[in-house]
């Protein structure tokens, strides 16, 4: 019995030691991956805005959910969904989206997307790119000029996790014309807080290559 006992004790640290070295693994993973895909969209957002110094405000800051968030430089066009986890499995591109990345025809003015039945200020979605991973969500994105006009600070911030692993936390108002970040972040409370990282970069650039 007292063997028996023993060995108990002994199985039952070993399999303890092996969940923990599990949650380190996938935290370690879910992190990488989103850092990644972080400094993407960071690094392309960059080579856009040096390449053009037309840059538009984002429309629709508040996210009226009758009409699309945009904003355009130059003559590409990125549509985003603030705090919308996306599942790779089951998107569309009428809400079921992150960060998506297309580009307008010739010289067209930054324009509204759809997908079908456009208005004449509006301009279909060209083969858009999805610029998040699965399970991630866009918490925070801005392109403000600095003292310099033609510099401009761009700050990203991107979440993985579904809601289960996930907290909230307050931070000061936006800037007007700006989305207020939900400030998602990893609840370290939750049992499954090793499928959840969050990932927040920043860039200057200079717009159109001055």
């Amino acid at each position: 019995m007292i063997a028996t006992l023993a060995f108990s004790i002994i199985l039952l640290a070993a399999v303890a030691g092996f969940l923990q070295i599990g949650r380190m693994f996938y935290r370690g993973i879910n992190a990488n991956q989103t850092q990644v895909n972080t400094k993407q969209l960071v690094d392309q957002l960059s080579a856009d805005i040096q390449n053009s110094a037309a840059i538009t405000p984002i429309t629709n800051p508040d996210e009226d959910p009758n009409t699309y968030t945009y904003f355009c430089v130059g003559n590409v066009r990125y549509t985003v969904n603030f705090n919308r986890r996306l599942n790779v499995f089951d998107t569309d591109n009428v809400r079921k989206y992150g960060v998506l990345r297309d580009q307008l025809p010739g010289a067209t003015a930054c324009a509204e997307p759809c997908v079908q039945s456009c208005t004449p200020t509006q301009v279909a979605f060209a083969n858009p790119t999805e610029m998040l991973g699965n399970g991630m969500r866009l918490d925070e994105l801005s392109y403000n000029t600095t003292s310099d006009l033609q510099m401009r600070n761009i700050k990203i911030r991107i979440v993985y996790g579904d809601d289960l692993a996930l907290t909230t936390f307050p931070e000061p108002p936006a800037p007007p014309n700006l989305p207020q970040a939900q400030n998602y972040a990893c609840n370290a409370q939750s049992s499954v807080s090793n499928f959840c990282a969050d990932s927040y970069m920043s860039n200057a650039v200079f717009a159109g290559g001055f």
